[in-house]
């Protein structure tokens, strides 16, 4: 039945061949230039005793910790360093030493503990040396004999003597060596050697115990031969095969019969392989056999199951190997395979990481996935694989075979998808499959006929699909097939081809939750859970009706978070919610309640859950926006996988998950999707050895006496009191998390967790003795609890050893006996010393008292006062108790004026009142000469007299004076100046501290009694406001009072006249209006001085505006018979200014000159340029002004002498507006007039500057 399905689906769709998979390629990690590895060429890679890996180059040897290299080279200078850096060969000593063969330096013994080579010497004309400087190949016997191949014979060395036995070809010599010429070398179980020749000999082999060499070769015709002559590796491995790599693909040999089996050319593997030029051969720890070759990279062959798996370099798959000649291969004791290769460095595989099997679409491969964001995974009846992607239409996959069937759609066929995203699969019946796409609706596939059925949503059949987004599709055990939607819960009618819809219903409690189903759910007591993005429900599938379980923020036992992802019930018959963004939670259907949440903080890799599902041992896999976690319920434990472990990635997509029939799993997201069982999915259980790596002293290496391998203690002096120790964990599976902890015994005890930080540091260790431990773990957190220890001296410096105390004891105690003598000395003339200290002290004493008394009695008097002329008065009266005082000057700042004015004087006959200058000018010229003593007090001495400004108004040149400066906000309100007419030294004596005390106390009375005096002024401005207001709104009121009572008098006698009433009335009308301007008026100035008034400012023309009012403005003063007459003199320029506001100011001005001009007069307005600025200048031939008003004319209620000529109305307010506003557009106002001569009215404004281009 299943392959009638196959063949029927490939009628009809797709057939697309095996599903690409990296698990089917092998997956490598890359060590070349691109990842910051300087190698290129790697000839040859072996492992240490100690954890290290080595690798052999041709520019040296390099020593690999896991994160970085150490370099290892020939010096000419050195005989103790390599030979030659052009390393051919590298071999493990069973010493632990390391065997290194080189191009053109023959022999090196490297000894890892001390860091040095040893050198043994080639001579072909000395039969006590090795007879080639070119050694290819090197091999350990079992009695510890090393045998060398090289360019040209075969050489065996005794370490312990240094003696060396030559074999050589000898041609017509039976049983002697077939060539010179030899390439690689292996030795079997036995003791025979194998040999590699280079000049396509064939293979030789040489048995010790009989001295007799043999040679294999091709032999045409006969398939138990050799493939090929021409030999590049051999290999023997622990079941006592040999295995020969040729240029004519790979051979294993049994030596008990000398047949070989022509690996490459069996016919289970393609035909192209028997041709492929084998370099290198390894037989792994888990059986399977190694080879990289010269072109096709790098095969591995399963002994038992026969597979061979290539992989060849891809640009587009950073996980293949770096490049397809591979020169060496390699098997760590963590069973990582490691594989150089020529000019593109080292590749290195994990095994580790094939526990999930990845899945992916390959770009410009056609037997590939068709796109990598994977949306629903779901396995047939027949265990096929179902992947629903977006963009990519739906794949099939035999998981027997690898084989795949896609289907897409095809626009304009029929029996078609209706879009590439398929959100959801689900096999209902044999032969019948439904098909959940996003936007396209839902449908239904006869896998016999091939037909496909397409349901979507229509509103206005209430039978249809309820939205064409499909989240989920699910059948109970009632037979009940569900549809979850973006728009409702679908059970589907199948016969009728009908649904019917549950959404939610706002007033409905037994509605559905929420209408956006992301996931249903059957129990085993078969009850119905649909998890959505608000909320848990509880389905009724007789009755239809839902029960809710949402998050309550005061319930802590209720869900924690409404949007329910995915749901697994466990043995007991709790239900496992996995949520996104509130982690895990563990719900009991008993009691509605949780039992127990999971978030991040106990170890989930993140609280935004997508899939959730339990494997047979009752652990909980769950994908997430970080990865996958395993949870183990029962210790509560979470373990967690990310990208570096083989995933996909670490974002996967809800939906995307399933456990299949066999309990494998499957896991999709945005780049493929992971396969794998979960019991295969072990951790790495190699326990890395600990190393240090490197000592540094203030950052830089130190040099020590030997290496560190070496050293069993490292020994400082207190001087180096900064360094730092840098370790290793060695194991390479993913260096990048291994795990750290350290402590410093003697210094702190506590171990001190370092992540994945490689270094401790310490600084200022006090002397003494410590021990440095470290311990580490691999990337799946096994750790090396043992670790390494090693031992650290601090020398103290000499001033804290013993004999330097003693000598400094014996010091202090001569010390202490030479100053108790020499005190007793001191103590009698300390006596005499203080008696006459105590009596210098007595009279400061008495001084200050004094002073004191004087500064309570003048704070007592300044604070009395209220009044500020009074208070300048008594502050000059009472410090004249200070000697040296023989006049003083009190001099405040007129703040209109902005002039500084003598307010009062004692001891001259400076007349009070005088004006002494401008602000700026007389700041700078009186402090002019003097020395600062305090803050804001100065004193001048013998001054001059004629830059000083006192001199001007004082009756003579003083030969001092004090100045105290009153600074109020930053601004200086006042000077109080005290002088001295003939004592230069006046301001010198300890009185002048008093000042300094005082300045306080007069600087707040200062502030405090002008304050007095501002709101006194303010509060005859009030009374007069309102005595202005009073009055001026009296009169209104009063006229619209009489008028109002003539009208409702004729109402109330029948005499009722319309024509007169309406006159009457629009009296009243025309006083309102006067009493609103009036109120207008006090509202502007009041907003303008409270700074509420902002300007809409922007470039505009005075001109335009006069233009626009002046009709206005001639109907006004027509009705006054008055002349009004415009001049506009040459271009007017633009201004920066509130259009609105300059029509009040120009208001003002006219209706002013109308109101105060009589009839027959004439009013000229006249707009120019003059000097940068825009002029308005008003005249008129009214009544003009005294010179008092002049005085009052921009001031706010201020009545002036002249009055209205018709009886207009004036709030005396009009004026006080202009000049604010005027204010505010930083232009100027002003007024010229003589009483009985008319007025003229000035505004100007500055001209906008034009922009620079």
């Amino acid at each position: 039945m299943k392959h009638r399905i196959s063949r029927l689906l490939l009628f009809l769709f797709f057939l697309l061949g095996p599903l690409t998979s990296a698990a089917q390629s092998i997956l490598f990690d890359r060590l070349g230039a691109e990842q910051g590895f300087p190698l290129g060429i790697v000839n040859g890679i072996l492992q240490d005793e100690t954890g290290f890996i080595w690798i052999a180059t041709p520019d040296g040897l390099y020593r690999y910790d896991g994160y970085g290299l150490k370099a290892y080279k020939h010096r000419p200078t050195d005989v103790n360093s390599l030979s030659d850096n052009n390393i051919l060969t590298i071999q493990q000593s069973k010493t632990g030493k390391i065997w290194i063969g080189t191009a053109g330096g023959g022999l090196n013994l490297f000894d890892p503990a001390t860091e040095t080579f040893r050198r043994y010497p080639t001579d072909f004309n000395d039969p006590k040396a090795l007879s080639n400087i070119t050694v290819r190949g090197v091999v350990e016997d079992s009695r510890n004999m090393v045998w060398i191949t090289t360019a040209f014979g075969l050489n065996r060395l005794n370490p312990e003597t240094g003696e060396v036995t030559r074999y050589f070809n000898q041609p017509g010599v039976p049983n002697s060596l077939a060539s010179n010429d030899m390439r690689d070398i292996t030795i079997d179980r036995e003791d025979r050697l194998w040999i590699a020749t280079d000049d396509a000999t064939g293979l030789v082999s040489y048995n010790p115990q009989s001295g007799r060499f043999s040679l294999f070769r091709h032999q045409p015709g006969n398939p138990n031969s050799i493939s090929n002559n021409s030999i590049r590796a051999v290999y023997a491995d622990e079941q006592g095969f040999v295995w020969v790599g040729t240029d004519a693909g790979l051979n294993r040999l049994n030596p008990a019969n000398g047949h070989f089996w022509r690996v490459t050319n069996d016919p289970r593997y393609p035909q192209a392989w028997s041709r492929v030029r084998i370099e290198t051969i390894i037989r792994d720890s888990r059986g399977n056999i190694w080879f990289g070759t010269v072109t096709d990279g790098i095969f591995r062959l399963d002994i038992n199951s026969g597979k061979m798996v290539q992989s060849k370099y891809d640009v587009l798959n950073p996980n293949s190997i770096s490049g397809d000649w591979v020169l060496c291969l390699f098997e760590s004791r963590s069973k990582i395979i490691w594989a150089g290769t020529s000019g593109n460095g080292i590749n290195k595989y994990s095994p580790v990481k094939e526990k999930f099997r990845h899945y992916k679409k390959e770009t410009g491969k056609t037997n590939t996935l068709q796109s990598n964001t994977i949306r629903a995974l779901y396995q047939d009846m027949t265990g096929d694989l179902w992947i629903g992607t977006i963009s990519g239409g739906v794949t099939r996959m035999d998981l027997e075979t690898g084989e795949l069937t896609t289907i897409r759609r095809v626009a304009g066929q029929a029996n078609t998808l209706p879009i590439d995203d398929v959100s959801s699969v689900f096999q209902d019946t044999p032969g019948e499959i439904w098909f959940g796409t996003w936007r396209g609706g839902l449908v239904r596939m006869n896998q016999i006929s091939g037909t496909m059925q397409l349901f979507q949503a229509n509103e206005g059949n209430q039978a249809s699909l309820s939205d064409d987004r499909i989240q989920t599709i699910f059948k109970s055990k009632r037979g009940n097939l569900w549809v979850g939607t973006e728009n409702g819960l679908n059970l589907i009618n199948r016969e009728a081809g009908t649904f019917t819809r549950f959404r939610h219903n706002p007033t409905d409690q037994g509605s559905i939750s929420d209408s956006r189903v992301q996931t249903i759910y059957e129990d085993t007591r078969g009850r119905l859970w649909i998890g959505t993005w608000n909320g848990l429900n509880l389905l009724n599938e007789q009755t239809g009706q839902f029960t809710r379980y949402l998050m309550d923020r005061d319930d802590d036992l209720g869900i924690n978070n409404n949007s329910v992802i995915s749901i697994a019930e466990d043995r007991t018959g709790k239900l496992w919610l996995a949520t996104y963004g509130g982690g895990l939670n563990l719900f009991d259907p008993q009691s509605g309640k949780v039992d127990v949440y999971f978030s991040e903080e106990d170890g989930l890799p993140s609280n935004l859950l997508y899939g959730l599902t339990r494997d047979d041992n009752g652990q909980l896999w769950i994908s997430t926006t970080r990865g996958l976690s395993r949870f183990n319920p029962q210790e509560r434990k979470f373990r967690n996988y990310d990208s570096q472990d083989g995933l996909q990635s670490t974002e996967f997509y809800w939906g995307a998950y399933h456990r299949l029939k066999d309990g494998h799993m499957v896991f999709g997201g945005l780049n493929g999707f992971n396969y794998f069982h979960p019991d295969s999915v072990y951790d790495n259980s190699h326990i890395p050895p600990l190393v240090l790596t490197g000592f540094r002293i203030f950052d830089k290496p130190a040099t020590l006496p030997g290496t560190l391998h070496s050293l069993s203690e490292i020994v400082l002096s207190y001087e180096q009191n900064f360094f730092t120790f840098e370790f290793a964990a060695l194991d390479y599976n993913n260096p990048e998390k291994n795990q750290y902890a350290y402590k410093l015994e003697g210094f702190n005890e506590e171990w001190i967790t370092a992540g994945n930080n490689r270094s401790a540091t310490f600084t200022n260790l006090d002397g003494g003795d410590y021990t440095f431990r470290v311990i580490g773990s691999n990337s799946d957190n096994q750790w090396n609890m043992d670790g390494l220890a090693i031992k650290l001296t601090v020398l103290p410096p000499f001033y804290k050893t013993w004999w330097f105390r003693i000598l400094v004891g014996l010091s202090v105690a001569g010390l202490v006996l030479f100053w108790f003598r020499t005190r007793l000395n001191l103590i009698e003339k300390q006596k005499d010393l203080l008696e006459q200290q105590v009596a210098e002290r007595t009279h400061e004493l008495a001084l200050k008292t004094e002073s004191l008394e004087n500064i309570n009695t003048i704070v007592k008097a300044i604070n009395s006062e209220l009044n500020f002329g009074r208070l300048l008065q008594v502050v000059l009266e009472q410090i004249r108790v200070v000697k040296g005082i023989e006049f003083s000057v009190a001099i405040d700042l007129d703040r209109t004026l902005q002039q500084y004015v003598i307010r009062l004087t004692e001891g001259t006959s400076t007349l009070a009142d005088t004006n002494i200058g401008p602000r700026a000018d007389f700041e700078e010229r009186i402090i002019s000469g003097g020395k600062i003593i305090a803050p804001n007090i100065l004193v001048i001495q013998k001054p001059s007299a004629n830059s000083h400004p006192m001199w001007e108004v004082l009756d003579r040149v003083p030969a001092s004076m004090l100045v105290f400066r009153i600074l109020v906000d930053q601004v200086v309100e006042g000077y109080l100046i005290f002088g001295n007419w003939t004592d230069v030294t006046a301001f010198d004596s300890p009185d002048v501290q008093l000042f300094e005390n005082l300045r306080e106390h007069i600087q707040t009375a200062f502030i405090k009694t002008r304050l007095m005096d501002e709101l006194r002024i303010l509060n005859e401005k009030k009374n007069e406001f309102l005595g202005i207001a009073a009055h001026d709104l009296r009169n209104p009121l009063t006229i619209i009072m009489n008028y109002v009572q003539l009208v409702a008098e004729q109402l109330k006698s029948n005499r009722f006249d319309p024509a007169k009433a309406s006159r009457d009335l629009e009296k009243v009308l025309n006083v309102t209006q006067q009493m609103t301007r009036m109120i207008a008026a006090f509202l502007d100035i009041s907003s303008i001085e409270a700074g509420k008034i902002e300007l809409n400012k922007r470039p505009d023309n005075v001109s335009t505006l006069l233009m626009e009012t002046e009709s206005f403005y001639q109907r006004l003063a027509e009705q006054k018979s008055i002349s009004l007459q415009y001049h506009y003199l040459g271009r007017i320029p633009d201004v920066h200014m509130d259009r609105d506001r300059v029509a009040e100011v120009v208001d003002n001005l006219i209706t002013n000159a109308i109101k105060y001009t009589h009839p027959g007069g004439s009013i000229t307005v006249t707009c120019y340029e003059e000097k940068s600025e825009v002029l308005v200048t008003v005249s008129d031939t009214g009544q003009g002004l005294t010179d008092s008003d002049m005085k009052e004319l921009f001031t706010s209620f201020k009545k002036l002498s002249s009055t209205p000529t018709a009886g207009e109305a004036s709030t005396g307010l009009g004026l006080a507006i202009v000049k604010k506003i005027m204010d505010l557009h930083h232009g100027r106002v002003w007024a010229q007039s003589k009483k009985g001569h008319g007025s003229s009215f000035s505004i100007a404004f500055p001209v906008l500057k034009k922009q620079a281009v």
